[in-house]
């Protein structure tokens, strides 16, 4: 029998969200000069930097950085939200991954962002004088008006795991020395108070050994645009339904996409590419035709299966 006798399918819906908040254009400050190098100028005492015009968003899985740029993209009066600006960047969903940092730099140009990379690199035997220079720096940047997205690691809360995310930072007290930040990984991270000694060691990201570096992206705005939503499945709702699908069944099936459908069995790639090719795509395409004017508003997942052990595998997932 060929594969396509062999399949029986299960149908799954989920509806996707995405909830931000509403905020107004901060005001722009005069350009920065210079830059410090060897002695670094303290933070006045007494100061408080709290930048209020930019709206926390907590992120979806995977998609921190995307968060970030959303979050200050809406501060400063543009429409747009962690999914259009995965949308905008185009990424591969079937990859089920954000933005890599490399990827990030252009997205931002493209976005309408000044040139954005503040990344220090430095050696670790020198690694206070050098945080401490690149934290002026954004401290500066915080004063006229922008926040920064900054790459950190620590451990996730769930699994106990290092793990690499981005941050919103956008304030620092130097009354209790502590740098303000949405972190998007949060439910309700707005304004979250980290000791800034804390923040260095989160901020260090090591490259080789003996070397490290600060990653900064400086979010200061020149030709934004808007990113419009869209009322059906995007490629981001795509990849974070496979990133959901991944983490659940431990990796252990194989993802290909078919349209607005997201189709899983519990077999080799190869087996599941020729199955949408020969029986997927074309039930789809008549069912489309038959049902649905236009693509659906919903991930819909198609879950194939081969024999009845894996239609309980199926079941049990």
């Amino acid at each position: 029998m060929t594969v396509g006798h062999k399949l029986l399918c299960v149908f799954c819906i989920l509806l996707m969200g995405v909830i931000y908040a509403e905020d107004k254009k901060p005001v722009p400050a005069a350009n920065l000069k210079g830059e410090p190098k060897e002695k670094v100028e303290e933070v006045p005492k007494g100061e408080v930097i709290r930048l209020k015009k930019f709206p926390f968003i907590a992120q979806a899985p995977e998609f921190s950085a995307e968060a970030c740029i959303a979050m200050a993209m809406r501060g400063f009066g543009k429409r747009a939200s962690q999914y259009t600006v995965f949308n905008f960047a185009q990424i591969n969903p079937l990859e089920g991954r954000g933005l890599k940092l490399e990827e990030i730099p252009k997205v931002l140009a493209r976005l309408g962002f000044r040139p954005a990379d503040k990344t220090k690199p430095f050696n670790l035997s020198n690694s206070m004088l050098a945080l401490a220079m690149a934290f002026h720096l954004m401290v500066a940047d915080l004063r006229q008006g922008y926040p920064s997205m900054v790459l950190v690691r620590d451990k996730d809360a769930d699994t106990g795991k290092l793990i690499q995310r981005f941050l919103l930072v956008v304030g620092y007290s130097s009354i209790r020395d502590e740098v303000i930040v949405h972190d998007p990984k949060r439910t309700n991270g707005a304004y979250i108070l980290i000791p800034k000694k804390d923040f260095f060691n989160m901020w260090t990201i090591p490259t080789a050994p003996g070397k490290a570096q600060a990653v900064r992206f400086l979010l200061k705005p020149w030709k934004l645009i808007d990113l419009k939503e869209s009322n059906e499945v995007t490629p981001a709702d795509i990849c974070q339904r496979i990133i959901l699908v991944r983490n659940y069944s431990k990796g252990k099936v194989s993802i290909q996409i078919s349209g607005p459908f997201v189709v899983i069995a519990p077999f080799s790639k190869e087996l599941l590419k020729q199955a949408v090719d020969q029986w997927v795509t074309p039930v789809v395409t008549a069912m489309q035709k038959s049902y649905f004017p236009k693509n659906p508003s919903i991930v819909v997942e198609i879950w194939l299966a081969r024999t009845s052990t894996e239609y309980n595998q199926v079941l049990t997932r």
